[in-house]
Parts: structure tokens; C-alpha cells; sequence
């Protein structure tokens, strides 16, 4: 019985390791953006991984799933 806490509390760690957002350094808490300008967001993720962005100057969020990238 231990052996399998311990097994399915191992491996939800995995998990949690995977599933991490990964952002460019530019992107910190002191970024400051031009009003009313077009900002492209990006950074790294596993596929299907979700990913929410907001920012503090609105309660609007943006919801988006992450694909695997085509290789060309």
C-alpha cells in the first residue's frame, strides 16, 4: 500500500515538472507596454498544455491551448 502512494506521489510530481510555462526574460514584472499597440506574447509550453494571460490593467483574460508545432 505505501509503495503505491508513493508511486502516484512520484509521478504527479512528474507531471507538475512537465506541465511548466516557460517565458522569454524580457518578459518581468518592471515590462512596461505602449497603450493601445499591438504586443505579441510568447514562450514555451508542452503541447496541450493551457495557458491563461492577463494583465493588470484589465480583468479581460485570454485562454489559449497549446499545439504541437509543425515541422517543416
Amino acid at each position: 500500500m505505501k509503495r503505491k502512494i508513493l508511486l502516484i506521489f512520484l509521478s504527479a510530481i512528474n507531471l507538475q515538472a512537465i506541465a511548466q510555462l516557460k517565458m522569454p526574460a524580457m518578459f518581468n514584472d518592471s515590462m512596461v507596454l505602449q497603450q493601445n499597440a499591438n504586443a505579441p506574447v510568447w514562450g514555451w509550453a508542452a503541447p496541450g498544455q493551457k495557458v491563461e494571460v492577463s494583465g493588470s490593467w484589465s480583468e479581460k483574460k485570454y485562454r489559449l491551448l497549446v499545439i504541437k508545432p509543425v515541422s517543416g
